[in-house]
């Protein structure tokens, strides 16, 4: 029973923090390999990886040993000489990489959206057929003339799907986004 309210006294803080984190100081992050620049609450973690970057949006939760809580990560897709929109092609290549053919994951939907004035497509899914299961947000913004900024945003930890409460913060931080030069 201590466990179980610690447990939901940490969940509480984690997300009390994250929404103190939307009001607190800023700082960019950016990637040259990606292409642009992203404004963060200066709370969060970030680090570079291969192609990208990760965002920890929760830095003091984690959803397993490890395993941040709350992340998003950022990475560039090629965008075909000449595209200047967003084609239903794109929309059923993206729809299965958010599914993951294969790995279980259950496509809850997909939409059309503006992201930092950007055309976005976003597909949402959760990762398995379970009642807690997380509900991942995949978000491919065009970049007229350059390129495709792939976004996956993921959140859970006690056991529980985060990404509702989480989601504002990030989508805040995303409609930040300006192409570096």
């Amino acid at each position: 029973m201590k466990m179980h309210i610690g447990l939901i006294a940490a969940s509480a803080l984690g997300l009390a923090a994250l929404s103190e984190a939307q009001a607190q100081a800023t700082k960019a992050v950016e990637h040259a390999n990606v292409g642009v620049r992203i404004t963060v609450p200066a709370a969060w973690d970030w680090s570079e990886r291969p192609g990208g970057i990760a965002v920890n949006c929760a830095p003091k939760i984690e959803s397993r040993p490890g395993m941040p809580g709350c992340y998003f990560v950022v990475q560039k897709s090629r965008l075909a000489a000449g595209q200047a929109a967003i084609t239903d092609a794109d929309r059923a290549k993206w729809k299965g990489w958010a599914v993951g053919e294969g790995l279980g994951r259950v496509f809850v939907s997909a939409k059309d959206v503006k992201l930092a004035g950007y055309d976005a497509h976003e597909i949402l899914v959760r990762e398995g057929k379970e009642r807690n299961a997380a509900l991942t947000m995949r978000l491919v913004v065009l970049i007229p003339d350059r390129h495709f900024v792939d976004v996956m945003h993921y959140a859970w930890w006690d056991d529980a799907d985060q990404s509702a409460a989480t989601r504002p913060a990030v989508r805040a931080a995303l409609e930040t986004m300006k192409p570096l030069k």
